[in-house]
């Protein structure tokens, strides 16, 4: 059995509804998304909502999934995350809104990154953009991060609602074998990197988390950490995709997000496959 769990955490002392990470699962057609809403950006949580969902409603697998992105589809989520925006604004207090109205101002659009998969008869197609990342753990203990070499700073590339940035994302496929699958965001990947580099095996640790609990607990132990093993403090968000049968297209799914479904917020608005 191919099993699913995914966690979410925001910044230390910060509330969930302000955690700018999005995550997606689609077990039934494959499809796993993570997202991480640039900070210096406007809403940036909810324009990684709608990149997640979109990815996990479209029919082209992962590595088409950005060549997908035609000028109808930029339309329809730029007007999607337009609404919340006016949404958002409608719903705040007097002094709320005009902190909304003056972000929007300045910033005037949304950015995040992205990293996605699409899991198909044996095959594994993936897509990233920015910094977010893809680990895969062979059953040998071979591990590879895509994309490869990446350096984790405060700049990243992302897309962006009004489309002036359309990076080139990293697509590629490669056959589904026995192991572990992470897609994480940037500061859990930063932290998977550097202490696989020190010789501690990061992934094993979250493929034996077992509840939101454990992972907080772990988040809280490397924040405070020192050296390599330091977690940087910011959102987190992860997807634990441990691969048993890699000719099974079924997946156990356990779902340890808070009450919300951060993955949604807008999935009301988004189209339905018949």
């Amino acid at each position: 059995m191919n099993t699913v769990r995914t966690f979410v955490s925001p910044s230390e002392g910060m509330e969930m509804r302000c955690c700018s990470d999005r995550l997606a699962v689609e077990a039934v057609k494959g499809r796993f998304a993570v997202a991480d809403g640039v900070s210096s950006s406007h809403l940036p949580g909810q324009w990684a909502g709608l990149l997640c969902l979109d990815f996990i409603t479209e029919r082209d697998p992962a590595d088409r999934w950005a060549e997908g992105l035609d000028a109808e589809r930029r339309t329809v989520l730029r007007q999607l995350w337009e609404e919340d925006c006016d949404e958002m604004e409608s719903e705040a207090d007097t002094a709320g809104a005009r902190r909304l109205r003056r972000t929007r101002s300045f910033y005037g659009h949304g950015a995040s990154t992205l990293a996605g998969v699409t899991i198909d008869g044996g095959e594994l197609a993936y897509c990233i953009v920015g910094d977010s990342c893809l680990w895969v753990r062979e059953a040998s203990g071979r591990t590879s991060c895509l994309p490869s070499g990446i350096f984790f700073t405060s700049i990243t590339d992302a897309l962006s609602s009004d489309w002036d940035t359309r990076p080139m994302p990293v697509t590629g496929r490669m056959t589904l074998v026995r192991g572990v699958l992470v897609l994480a965001t940037d500061a859990l990947s930063d932290w998977i990197g550097r202490m696989e580099a020190d010789g501690r095996d990061a992934i094993g640790m979250l493929v034996e988390l077992r509840s939101r609990d454990e992972f907080e607990a772990l988040v809280r132990r490397y924040r405070a950490a020192d050296g390599p093993e330091r977690l940087n403090d910011d959102d987190v968000s992860v997807v634990v995709i441990r691969i048993d049968d890699p000719g099974s297209d079924t997946f156990e799914v356990t779902r340890f997000d808070p009450v919300g479904r951060l993955d949604a917020p807008l999935g009301d608005k988004m189209k339905t496959e018949n």
